[in-house]
């Protein structure tokens, strides 16, 4: 809300919650009549042009433009759009590489002009020459510890199994990765299978020290522990989708049953069944959240 700082980034590895602070932001400047709601979130990625970025923000802006082939046009475009709403906040979300705000249309450094980014790159937040830099931390053992059993839901624990909750929550110091753990771990109420998940948990960790790539590891963990062949398939199979990209439920259920992912049923009404049954088992909870983000890295 400072008048004097235009250009803000969020900066930290990937899955340390970058983009969850951002939506906070800017689901709270919706809120504030300083903007008119003028607040526009935009998923830059690491599938970057400039055509694709003009593109999503004319798309957010609700702008039909004149001539979508010519970047210079379309520039001006949204200039002339930008400058006509008078105050405004734009979000960029995963920014991977240096964005010249002029060629792709946003107004340099105005009054009420606000542009934030999140990048998981130090380099690039200095290369754009932002006013404010805002690095985001691992958490703290504590900190990993709420929400992890905020997210397992307050459950009463055994204190054997306690002891491993904790064992667990310090391999991890990303959000992200906590997440998709506690995904993978609800349901499970024997000792042995809290063990048996620490040991596993403990093998997918092996030799990957860098925390930069913390967030695989988990993910691997996350992954194996779907047990059923099956469902990873299909789960893998939606990396071979782009970045960002809204997938049809439908579109992928057919495509599960033309790869043979699945089991053949005897009528296609059955085969469609099992599709939305093996989407609604991954979309539980962290798995399909944390593997999503992870293909992004």
């Amino acid at each position: 809300m400072d008048g004097n700082i235009l250009s803000i980034v969020i900066y930290g590895m990937g899955g340390v919650g970058k983009t969850t602070l951002a939506m906070h932001a800017h689901d709270n400047l919706l809120k504030e009549p300083k903007f008119s709601g003028h607040v526009y979130w935009i998923t830059v990625s690491q599938e970057f042009s400039i055509h694709k970025l003009q593109s999503d923000i004319a798309q957010a802006l609700k702008l039909d433009f004149s001539c979508r082939s010519d970047e210079k046009k379309m520039a001006a475009q949204l200039f002339q759009t930008f400058q006509k709403r008078g105050s405004f906040v734009l979000i960029l979300d995963d920014v991977w590489k240096q964005i010249d705000a002029e060629k792709i249309g946003i107004p340099p450094r105005r009054d009420g002009c606000k542009l934030v980014k999140t990048s998981r790159s130090k380099e690039v937040c200095y290369r754009m020459g932002c006013q404010r830099i805002i690095k985001v931390n691992t958490l703290s053992d504590q900190e990993a510890w709420e929400l992890f059993f905020k997210k397992l839901g307050r459950v009463e624990l055994h204190p054997e199994v306690e002891e491993i909750c904790k064992k667990m929550v310090k391999r991890c110091g990303l959000p992200l990765a906590l997440v998709t753990l506690v995904g993978s771990m609800r349901g499970v109420t024997d000792i042995h299978g809290w063990r048996d998940a620490l040991e596993e948990l403990k093998q997918s960790c092996m030799g990957r020290a860098d925390m930069e790539n913390e967030i695989f590891p988990i993910l691997l963990y996350s992954y194996v522990r779907l047990r059923d062949p099956k469902l990873q398939r299909c789960l893998l199979y939606c990396s071979l989708y782009p970045e960002d990209f809204s997938i049809k439920r439908e579109e992928l259920i057919e495509n599960f049953i033309s790869e043979e992912l699945m089991d053949r049923r005897l009528s296609w009404r059955a085969e469609n069944d099992k599709g939305h049954a093996i989407l609604n088992q991954l979309e539980e909870p962290a798995y399909w959240k944390g593997f999503q983000v992870g293909m992004g890295m």
